[in-house]
């Protein structure tokens, strides 16, 4: 799938609505911190709070890399197996955003609940 195409069919909107199914989190959980033009390259933010850590789904794929100490791919959720269940289900057809996306990245953030380095 091209750029133009991508926002032609509301494509970051796509994205953001069956990525937090997939990942099982409300869709305000997550936003689009950038697209590229080109292929399409996409980069998200997931908020790690209270309710995205109610997902199932979050802690079986945070869990299961986690969990393996020799693995070197580590990500701030807590391993990488955010980044190998997004790849099965785009291979396996489970998520479908349309079109090919040639590149997904994302990082997991917790809100910011102390605001006095901000004043």
């Amino acid at each position: 799938m091209d750029f133009d195409t991508f926002y032609a069919t509301d494509g970051p909107t796509l994205f953001v609505d069956k990525m937090a199914i997939f990942l099982g989190i409300p869709n305000d959980k997550m936003r689009v911190v950038s697209i590229v033009k080109g292929s399409v390259k996409i980069k998200y933010e997931v908020v790690l709070d209270d309710e995205t850590a109610k997902s199932s789904k979050m802690a079986a794929l945070t869990k299961s890399v986690a969990s393996n100490a020799t693995d070197a791919v580590t990500d701030a959720c807590g391993g990488g197996g955010i980044t190998k269940g997004i790849a099965d289900a785009l291979s396996s057809g489970e998520l479908d955003f349309g079109g090919e996306v040639s590149e997904i990245s994302y990082r997991c953030n917790k809100p910011v609940t102390n605001t006095s380095a901000f004043n």
